[in-house]
């Protein structure tokens, strides 16, 4: 039997949206709060082995970060199973995400001021990352994505 390191099964995360009232604010303040179901998710189902590289690509809204949000136990289901590393990412949040990492590409991990390998030198530090992993990491993906030109 194969090992999934993600194993996740009709996966859906549904959302509770309040309506916005034009009322006037005492009578919002003491009438029923409408609300409408958003589908961020619906469905998703997907294994992923151990090694494997996987890309998450779609339109904004799509679902690919409230994906990722479910992995890491941010976000509970609302339908659905996963798995992460065999556990429940939501049960087990902590366990989980000192074992793996996520970075969002809305923000970037480099400052801009300062080289790719300076950059990495801070996180280090502020991860307390072991020298001798560190040294491992930075040549390894410098291979594996081409940075020789751009490290420095």
């Amino acid at each position: 039997m194969e090992e999934f390191i993600i194993n996740a099964r009709n996966l859906s995360k549904t959302y509770m949206i309040r309506e916005a009232s034009d009322a006037p604010l005492l009578k919002r303040l003491f009438s029923k709060k409408k609300y409408r179901e958003v589908e961020a998710l619906k469905g998703v189902s997907l294994k992923i082995k151990q090694g494997e590289f996987v890309g998450l690509i779609g339109n904004n809204g799509a679902g690919k970060s409230t994906l990722i949000k479910l992995m890491t136990g941010i976000l509970y289901k609302t339908a659905g199973e996963i798995e992460v590393l065999g556990r429940d990412p939501f049960k087990h949040r902590l366990m989980n995400n000192a074992e793996i990492g996520v970075v969002f590409g809305q923000r970037t991990q480099l400052s801009w001021d300062l080289s790719a390998l300076d950059s990495f030198n801070l996180y280090k530090h502020i991860y307390s990352i072991p020298d001798d992993i560190f040294k491992a990491n930075i040549e390894k993906f410098t291979e594996l994505f081409g940075m020789y030109n751009v490290l420095r």
